[in-house]
């Protein structure tokens, strides 16, 4: 699995703990539903995206950045 599709995976994640459907963070984080959902899929988003997506689940861009690295050790391993 490649870091576009554990960026998807991770989104999920927050997402769902957070108890938010994709037209809820699309709205907060003033981007497209479809966006998101192209990204849960695995599309790679723009940095600018990265950053309101992280502003709209109330995590850092750091954290967010370091559980994919995380999950993406687990998978090569």
């Amino acid at each position: 699995m490649g870091r576009e599709e554990i960026f998807g995976k991770i989104l999920v994640k927050l997402r769902l703990e957070r108890n938010l459907t994709q037209e809820k963070l699309a709205e907060m984080a003033s981007i497209n539903e479809k966006h998101i959902q192209k990204i849960e899929h695995g599309y790679s988003p723009s940095l600018r995206t990265i950053i309101k997506l992280c502003d709209a689940l109330d995590i850092s861009l750091h954290h967010f950045m370091f559980y994919i690295d995380i999950e993406y050790e687990k998978e090569k391993n």
